[in-house]
């Protein structure tokens, strides 16, 4: 009797057969975007290895709960796991965002994370342990990789700013964007206006994954918190690309230092007002 050999399965394929699992890891979770690195830039005829990130959300009171601590902390919301492939390997990979992460970027206590942790570790825990990409966290600490601007509009129109800025170039694309504050109101838990903006370049994210696929957890999609503290300043936070390239590989590359220049010259622009 012969076997019939079937055929080895491409890189990509492996990478979303990994995404499946995710997937069905959090069915109960509300989705708030699916993002495929890989096909996007392949789309605007960019490259960058397999990569495909879900951002999720349980719809309970933990996410409310730590924001009310620090809305800061809503660059990291909600949660998020990333089925990848590191450039010249043939093995698909997870990477996620840990409790302990999210514990040393905004000096928080165990107690804090909690809730965090139970969610995220228990969707981790269903899949393949060896196909885990850990992070070694001991060298983040308060406030690392966040790039910070002082908006001078109102926290409606400094939103309406960032959008122009991303629709005036055909190339962006806007994903989409959770209003945090909405969200804590529904569970009767008080803070001040906080949204989360999404949006990305793929070409240019193209350029700064491709030896470094695993910064598509954090850097990409473009995650921008526009919040109004209790001042009534507004503040425009986002990562830093850079940073996770060292935090993940230990070197930054050329794509990433123009992320971070043209993110933060493009947002800067946007949010003053040179009448002023």
């Amino acid at each position: 009797m012969y076997k019939i050999k079937t055929a080895e399965k491409t890189t990509s394929q492996k990478v979303d057969a990994a995404h499946i699992t995710v997937v069905k890891n959090i069915l109960k979770y509300r989705e708030v975007v699916k993002l495929d690195h890989h096909r996007m830039a392949e789309n605007n005829g960019a490259e960058t290895p397999p990569a495909i990130v879900s951002i999720f959300a349980d719809d309970s009171r933990i996410v409310s709960e730590l924001l009310a601590k620090n809305q800061l902390i809503g660059i990291d919301m909600p949660f998020k796991i990333l089925a990848y492939t590191e450039p010249n390997s043939q093995k698909a990979s997870y990477a996620y965002t840990s409790a302990e992460f999210i514990q040393r970027r905004h000096a928080l206590n165990d107690q804090d994370v909690t809730g965090y942790k139970e969610v995220i570790d228990a969707i981790v825990g269903q899949l393949p342990q060896n196909s885990i990409s850990e992070t070694d966290c001991l060298t983040v600490n308060n406030g690392f990789g966040i790039l910070h601007i002082t908006s001078d509009y109102t926290f409606n129109s400094t939103i309406d700013k960032i959008r122009e800025l991303v629709h005036d170039n055909q190339t962006n694309r806007w994903f989409s964007q959770i209003d945090l504050q909405k969200d804590a109101m529904g569970f009767d838990i008080a803070i001040g206006a906080t949204m989360l903006c999404l949006f990305g370049v793929p070409e240019v994210g193209a350029e700064a994954m491709y030896d470094a696929t695993k910064i598509g957890l954090d850097a990409f999609c473009q995650k921008v918190l526009v919040y109004e503290d209790t001042d009534g300043l507004v503040h425009v936070a986002f990562n830093d690309a850079t940073k996770f390239g060292e935090l993940y590989y230990g070197k930054t590359n050329e794509g990433q230092i123009k992320v971070k220049n043209q993110m933060t010259i493009g947002l800067t622009n946007a949010v003053t007002n040179s009448e002023k």
